[in-house]
C-alpha cells in the first residue's frame, strides 16, 4: 500500500458501484509521488524488546500489537490549500483488480502502479481516504523555521548575597571586596554558565573561612568564668562524612574536600540551607519511609542472627566432641548415622555388625 496526498484541484475520487467495490482516484500520474523511492516512506515499529533477525517471523506471527506500521506520505505540503490523502496499491497488480479490470497471467507481480516521472491520467482504487486543509503554515519546515533561540540573560539562575555583613558577628567579612557573591542555582542561562562562578580574593576567603571556622568549631564560650555552650549553624553533610569541625581538607587537615568546600563557601551553605528546609518540610513523610526501609532490614539482620548462631553452636559442637573427643565418643556422637553412611559397599551398620566390636555387643 502506498499513500498519495493530492490537491483537491489534482484529481478526482469517484464513489464506489456495484461492479468496483473501492473508490476510484482519477489523476495525473505527475502528481503522484516517486514510487522507486515508496521503501524510504514506511516505518515499522516494535513495541517490546528481544528483536533479533532470527526470531523476527515468530515475532511477526506472534502476540497481536507488537509492531506497529506507519505509511508516510513524501509531499511536501503548500499553505491555505485543500488535499484529499488515499490509501492506494503500489503494484500494477493491485490496481487493475480494485477498478475491476482483467490481470494478465504474465503481468510481473512487482511492477508498480505507476512511474515517475510521467504524465497522463491514471486511475486507482482507493481502500481509505480523508480530507484535509493546511493552515497559514503549509509544513513542518516551515513551523520550525519559525522558532529562534532567544538568548537568556546572565542573571538567570544567580542571585546575588550580601556577603559584606553576615550577621552573627563575623566581623572578618566586613571588608569583603566585592561585598556581593552570585549564588548559583541549579539550571542557569548559557551566558551565567560559561561565566562561571563569582570572583572571591584569596584574603576576602581566607578572613572569611577564619571567622566561621572559629564560630563553627568553638562547642563552649566562657562568660564570667561560667561556660555557656554556643548554638552555631550546622556542618552540612556532618553525618556522612563523620565530622564534627570545619577544618582544611586532607592532607593536611581532616576533612574531606566536598565537606570543607560545602561548609566554608557561602554561596555552597545556601544550597545546604536550602536541602535542610526541604528536609523539615517533608520529615513526616520521610520518616516514614525510612522505617520502612529499616523494617526489612532488620527481619534480614534476624535471619543473619540466626544463622550465625546455629554456624557457632555447630562449630562448638565439632570442637568439643570431634575435635578433642575419643574413638568412643565419636562413634556414639556419629551412631544416628551409620545406616545411611557407607564403606566398600556396605553401611556402617553392616561394617559394624561383621566386626569385632559388633560380634562382642
Amino acid at each position: 500500500m502506498n499513500l498519495v496526498v493530492i490537491a483537491e484541484s489534482e484529481g478526482k475520487l469517484a464513489p464506489p458501484t456495484s461492479a468496483v467495490k473501492q473508490a476510484i482516484l482519477t489523476t495525473d500520474a505527475g502528481a503522484l509521488p516517486d514510487l522507486s523511492q515508496s521503501w524510504a516512506w514506511a516505518h515499522t515499529q516494535f513495541a517490546d524488546q528481544g528483536l533479533s533477525p532470527q526470531a523476527v517471523g515468530a515475532q511477526i506471527r506472534g502476540r497481536p500489537g507488537q509492531f506497529t506500521s506507519r505509511i508516510i506520505s513524501p509531499r511536501v505540503l503548500a499553505p491555505s490549500t485543500s488535499y484529499l490523502a488515499c490509501l492506494v496499491p503500489t503494484f500494477e497488480r493491485g490496481r487493475l483488480a480494485g477498478i475491476g479490470q482483467a490481470v494478465p497471467d504474465d503481468l510481473d507481480a512487482l511492477t508498480l502502479s505507476w512511474t515517475s516521472p510521467s504524465s497522463g491520467s491514471t486511475q486507482l482504487p482507493v481502500y481509505f481516504f480523508w480530507r484535509f486543509q493546511t493552515g497559514t503554515v503549509g509544513s513542518f519546515r516551515q513551523l520550525a523555521r519559525l522558532v529562534h533561540p532567544v538568548p537568556l540573560p546572565a542573571d538567570i539562575g544567580r542571585r546575588k548575597m550580601d556577603v559584606h555583613a553576615p550577621g552573627l558577628n563575623l566581623r572578618a567579612a566586613s571588608t569583603a571586596t566585592p561585598p556581593t557573591l552570585d549564588v548559583e542555582g541549579a539550571l542557569q542561562s548559557l551566558q551565567a554558565f560559561q561565566a562561571g562562578p563569582s570572583p572571591w580574593s584569596q584574603g576576602d576567603q581566607s578572613a572569611w573561612v577564619a571567622a566561621l571556622k572559629q564560630f563553627l568549631n568553638t562547642p563552649t564560650v566562657t562568660v564570667g568564668g561560667t561556660p555557656i555552650k554556643v548554638v552555631a549553624p550546622p556542618l552540612y553533610g556532618r553525618w556522612y562524612a563523620a565530622e564534627t569541625k570545619l577544618d582544611t581538607p586532607r592532607p593536611p587537615g581532616s576533612n574531606p574536600p566536598w565537606f570543607y568546600q560545602l561548609n566554608s563557601d557561602p554561596r555552597a551553605r545556601v544550597g545546604g540551607g536550602l536541602g535542610t528546609v526541604v528536609i523539615q518540610n517533608n520529615q513526616q513523610a520521610l520518616l516514614a519511609s525510612g522505617w520502612q526501609q529499616v523494617g526489612e532490614i532488620r527481619a534480614i539482620n534476624m535471619r543473619l542472627k540466626i544463622a550465625q548462631l546455629g554456624r557457632e553452636i555447630a562449630t562448638r559442637v565439632f570442637e568439643r566432641h570431634i575435635v578433642t573427643g575419643t574413638a568412643d565418643t565419636f562413634w556414639t556422637l556419629t551412631g544416628r548415622m551409620h545406616a545411611f553412611g557407607t564403606c566398600g559397599g556396605l553401611t556402617m551398620c553392616q561394617r559394624f555388625d561383621a566386626s569385632p566390636v559388633g560380634r562382642s555387643e
